[in-house]
């Protein structure tokens, strides 16, 4: 299975003695729980699929396509011989689909920053501290 923890998918990319799925494969760390959630709350059906042409287990490969006709993407995603041409292109299909829609998650926006004026002019502590005098002559002694 894949490094990433909880992950539905096979670690078929290795990377640092660790094994990644096509999804997690240099993704930034920060950003594994989200694909992995992703993958198993909406993709789940796709994911079983993938495994399913794998592993050529065809009760699974009629089990996930019957799935696969009640997924939103499903009419899209499901196998076209003209397109496909057999499993193994299929199989590339899916993963591709997989990883257009996991490969941004879990980076979030940069922050919107409003533009800082510069600083106008000199500053002088007694500005920020008002109980501190400005002394003129260095000399004069305060009794």
């Amino acid at each position: 299975m894949c490094s990433a923890y909880g992950c539905p998918l096979l670690g078929t990319l290795g990377s640092g003695g660790q094994w990644w799925c096509f999804c997690h494969h240099e993704q930034p760390p920060s950003s594994n729980a989200a694909i992995t959630l992703a993958l198993r709350e909406r993709f789940s059906t796709i994911c079983r699929l993938t495994i399913a042409l794998r592993g050529r287990d065809e009760e699974a490969i009629r089990l996930s396509r019957q799935e696969l006709r009640g997924h939103p993407n499903g009419h899209d995603l499901a196998f076209r011989a003209d397109a496909d041409k057999n499993a193994y292109g299929w199989l590339l299909r899916l993963e591709r689909f997989l990883i257009e829609h996991t490969s941004a998650l879990g980076r979030g926006a940069p922050a919107h920053r409003e533009p800082v004026g510069g600083v106008i002019g000199p500053t002088h502590i007694s500005g920020y501290m008002p109980d501190t005098e400005r002394r003129e002559d260095a000399n004069e002694v305060v009794a």
